[in-house]
């Protein structure tokens, strides 16, 4: 019993890939970071950043701190609260970004190989039950099976079982079944009595290994192996079988008579298991299928001819160990190949913290072998690998590729992120120059970018001037091009540059940076592009101050009635947001952290515009919008998506369990337009269910076509209006509608003033509910 009863002879380890071996690091690429302890710290963190800035980089830390020196506390915790919402915001963004759907593993597929009897090639005949499975599976796992397998002849499909232990049932036959498949046991607890006979079914049919032992024990030997894998060239193959990717050969294999196929024998042969093929790839599962239908069910081994073109052959080692194991090894292929890399590698003597780019530029092209067989755990295997080597060498080239219709939005959205990351350090190098503007509008559009606006700004001026030197070297004739008075021999200087056709060629780009928040303001960077025409409104602290105050509000940074529509989002700068914690606590003291946390709600009335005739009458859903839903009617590219009932209702189940994480009633309590975190939650849904980004929209307007409906019913059956706004505490509960918050800019100011004022007064006392979480007052409308 101690002693596994189907131990197979002792293997040795595979040597490893010599790759270099790549450092710990975190789910987007980058070395881990231990996070701070806590507010308390950062001030040790900015004298940190301060004997860290290098000579020509200004410290972010201490031009915000001087640009906030003259605010009001109140400012700056307005400020602190927009980057708490940013922040929970980037949190759930982020979650959303990771999203895709769960990969199966072998373990999973083995057991729905059982269950729908994919390629089955013998049956089992056990008290009248017939049990289709497989002979190599069985044989391999089972000390039993083997003995009976092997006892019969290749044609023989069909076998009675005969078991001499009481209380065996069908049903715990099949289950013994399933355990051999997928190593995981589910019997019904019924007293002792199991324990009993699967005590003494382990001693009749012996303890199996794990499972994952079994199949390294498959491919590593070949033993029980049905098929083998060949690979053919265009120029190899015949006219019957030229253009297909895969054939199957119509020889069988013979020992003794017979010359060997011309087009199938080779010295690459590479030997597996139908069973195991057809559990993990559709594609195989098919190729197989159709040869058992020919061949009448028969367990003749055969040769699957492969298009080298399509699948390449220096592939076939990993992806048999990547069926087999659930793993991702660029070293598999052969031991010569791993001793001339490690040669290469020893004589470059480069760092061993980076993976080369040959395995990066391996890992696109075996991504798009997995996905013509369809395997999906591979498919993500290389999804995780190229993320995981992200670094400015291999960025361009996974952006470009990721950016493919036979890419990976997944990892585009990744890389994506990287960048904003590591913008800095992107900016200062020759790559910038390199990225195509779309790359450049998805990063900077980011309110999570980690940079100033300053180098934001630099960043643009330096592609754009890159791009339109560019443009000039192609406009220049080709007679031209090769004397001494070319542009590339000549140079081309800033101010020979047209500052309207850059304008142009920046329209998009400037768009995204937010000039508002340039730091200093008083930077020569951005007076040249104010006085080269190349920003269209200048910055409001340009514009004078209209309001005769001493003291500027900071109307571009804080929402507030003396904003006059110049507020413009802050980006979630770390720095500014360290500094601008350490500046309340520093001013507040102990009191700092309640502040910052929500312990004295404000509320804001210069968030309610004045528009007296937006009360009059909300628009129905007819009329595209849901009472309390302020969202836009869906486009015209959702019309043909189309959600299948259970489809729907098991989305709306996640789309449920993800508004009660921690995450969500964070983003909840301290975002105030909760329709943004209801779109992030629902996005992350339909990408864990392999859903295209556009079918969010279709989930977004089924959650609420319920409230439609009810304010329906209420119309029809003449109730009563509802009563009069009253001050309340939100609270957490999902039943809020999640633009509720829009619902705010619905009451005029006028209006708004005198009810609030008498709803203070008439409960002045009243404490903030503990669900609440501190969150900002706010009027119900309906």
């Amino acid at each position: 019993m101690g002693v596994s009863a189907s131990s197979h002879p002792p293997l040795e380890e595979p040597p490893l890939a010599s790759y270099p071996s790549v450092p710990q690091v975190d789910q987007w690429g980058k070395p881990e970071k231990k996070k701070g302890k806590g507010l308390s710290s950062t001030l040790r963190k900015r004298f940190a950043r301060r004997r860290r800035a290098g000579k020509g980089y200004h410290d972010h830390a201490q031009v915000f701190r001087d640009l906030i020196a003259d605010w009001s506390p109140r400012d700056v915790v307005s400020l602190v609260e927009e980057y708490e919402a940013t922040s929970a915001l980037k949190e759930i963004t982020l979650q959303a970004e990771a999203a895709r759907p769960p990969a199966s593993t072998c373990k999973r597929d083995l057991g729905t190989l059982f269950q729908n009897r994919y390629c089955s090639d013998i049956n089992l005949i056990y008290q009248g039950t017939v049990f289709s499975v497989h002979r190599a599976i069985l044989a391999a796992r089972c000390p039993f099976f083997r003995e009976m397998l092997n006892s019969l002849s290749s044609v023989c499909t069909e076998v009675a079982v005969d078991i001499d232990i009481a209380g065996v049932s069908t049903s715990m036959f099949g289950e013994l079944l399933r355990y051999l498949y997928t190593g995981e046991l589910a019997l019904p607890p019924s007293g002792g009595g199991n324990f009993d006979v699967l005590y003494q079914l382990s001693e009749q049919f012996g303890i199996p290994n794990p499972l994952e032992q079994d199949l390294r024990y498959l491919l590593e030997t070949g033993i029980y192996s049905d098929v083998s894998l060949s690979f053919t060239s265009p120029s190899d193959a015949t006219p019957s079988v030229r253009g297909q990717t895969a054939y199957v050969c119509d020889h069988v294999l013979m020992e003794a008579e017979g010359k060997p196929c011309k087009i199938c024998h080779g010295p690459n042969e590479f030997w597996c298991h139908r069973a195991i093929l057809s559990a993990r790839s559709p594609f195989f599962r098919n190729v197989i299928h159709r040869q058992q239908r020919r061949e009448d069910g028969g367990a003749h081994r055969t040769r699957i001819l492969l298009d080298d073109s399509v699948i390449p052959r220096r592939y076939a080692c990993i992806l048999l160990r990547a069926v087999y194991q659930d793993a991702l090894e660029f070293g598999a292929p052969s031991a010569s190949s791993r001793d001339v890399s490690a040669s290469e590698q020893g004589a470059k003597g480069g760092s061993r913290g980076e993976v080369p780019q040959s395995a990066v530029e391996e890992a696109m092209q075996l991504h798009e072998v997995a996905r013509f067989i369809e395997m999906d755990a591979l498919v993500q295997s290389c999804e995780d690998f190229l993320v995981e080597s992200l670094s400015l060498e291999s960025l361009l080239s996974v952006l470009r590729w990721s950016s493919q219709p036979h890419g990976s939005a997944w990892v585009y959205r990744q890389a994506v992120h990287f960048m904003r990351e590591e913008f800095m350090g992107l900016a200062a190098s020759p790559l910038l120059c390199q990225l195509e503007k779309q790359h450049l509008v998805d990063v900077l559009k980011s309110d999570f970018l980690q940079a100033g606006e300053l180098e934001v700004l630099q960043a643009v001026l330096k592609w754009g001037e890159h791009q339109l030197f560019k443009r000039v070297e192609e406009r220049e004739p080709n007679l031209v091009s090769h004397t001494a008075h070319s542009v590339a021999r000549r140079g081309l200087r800033r101010r020979d540059l047209s500052d309207g056709e850059l304008r142009e060629l920046l329209s998009d780009l400037l768009g995204c940076v937010r000039v508002a928040h340039v730091l200093p303001q008083d930077s020569e960077v951005l007076l040249s592009c104010v006085r080269r025409g190349l920003v269209s409104t200048p910055p409001p602290h340009m514009l004078g101050d209209d309001l005769g105050t001493v003291h500027k509000p900071p109307r571009a940074w804080v929402r507030g009635r003396n904003s006059h529509g110049l507020y413009v989002k802050p980006r979630l700068f770390t720095p500014f947001v360290e500094e601008a914690k350490a500046w309340l606590e520093e001013q507040l003291g102990s009191e700092a952290g309640e502040v910052v946390r929500g312990g004295h709600p404000v509320w804001h009335m210069s968030h309610i515009p004045d528009a007296l005739y937006m009360v009059e009458k909300p628009l129905s859903f007819s009329e595209g919008l849901i009472t309390g839903h302020l969202c836009p009617p869906p486009h015209d590219y959702t019309r043909d998506l189309v959600l299948d009932e259970p489809t729907l209702r098991a989305m709306k189940h996640r789309e449920k369990e993800l508004r009660a994480s921690g995450s969500a009633r964070r983003a909840y309590a301290v975002v105030r337009n909760h329709c943004d975190v209801t779109k992030l939650l629902q996005l992350r849904v339909v990408r864990e269910f392999g859903l295209p980004d556009r079918a969010m929209e279709l989930l977004h307007r089924t959650s609420y076509q319920a409230l439609e409906e009810g304010a329906r019913y209420k119309r029809h059956h003449d109730e009563p209006p509802p009563p009069p706004p009253v001050v309340h505490q939100p609270t957490h509960q999902m039943s809020r509608s999640c633009c509720s918050d829009h619902l705010n800019e619905l009451m005029p100011d006028i209006a708004m003033a005198t009810s609030l004022l008498e709803q203070l007064q008439l409960h002045p006392q009243e404490p903030p509910s503990p669900s609440s979480g501190g969150a900002p007052f706010s009027l119900r409308m309906f």
